[in-house]
């Protein structure tokens, strides 16, 4: 199956993932559980009624932020505030902000907690760091697996 989002949109969405859930030396966050990856395969899937509308609102929302405002966490952290509470100025998409990130908090939570078969929560590791279904186990991060922090070059 394929995905569905573009190299800058996986980017986007890889930086708001990990400031809704950061991860920590000692705790993994969205981009350790591989939520984006979760995300792009549930909406390059035909398994949900919803897909049309998600899709629509993902295209929109994520050019409406642009490159700029996922840059970086702390931006990426500003962004998701003033969308919670709907007062991102300059919004352009046809979608209301607070659904936006609603629809992010809610897909970011699926993707770091679900079922590893779907996508996300890579090799299980919030399991793991929980302690779900065996004991609890320590967590170091690889440095292979740090946040993104930049946008691809050239892909729009």
């Amino acid at each position: 199956m394929t995905g569905f989002l573009s190299d800058t949109e996986r980017a986007q969405v890889a930086a708001l993932f990990e400031a809704l859930l950061p991860g920590t030396p000692d705790a993994p966050g969205a981009t350790d559980a591989g939520a984006v990856d979760y995300l792009d395969r549930l909406l390059g899937g035909d398994h949900y009624d919803q897909l049309d509308d998600w899709r629509r609102a993902y295209r929109e929302g994520l050019a409406a932020l642009g490159a700029e405002r996922t840059a970086n966490p702390e931006v990426a952290a500003k962004t998701l505030i003033d969308l919670s509470h709907a007062t991102l100025p300059d919004w352009s998409a046809h979608v209301d902000q607070h659904r936006f990130f609603t629809m992010l908090r809610d897909h970011c939570v699926e993707g770091c907690f679900a079922d590893p078969r779907h996508g996300g929560n890579r090799d299980g590791v919030i399991w793991t760091w929980y302690g779900y279904q065996q004991p609890a186990q320590p967590f170091r991060r690889d440095a292979r697996r740090e946040p993104v922090t930049r946008l691809p070059q050239g892909d729009s």
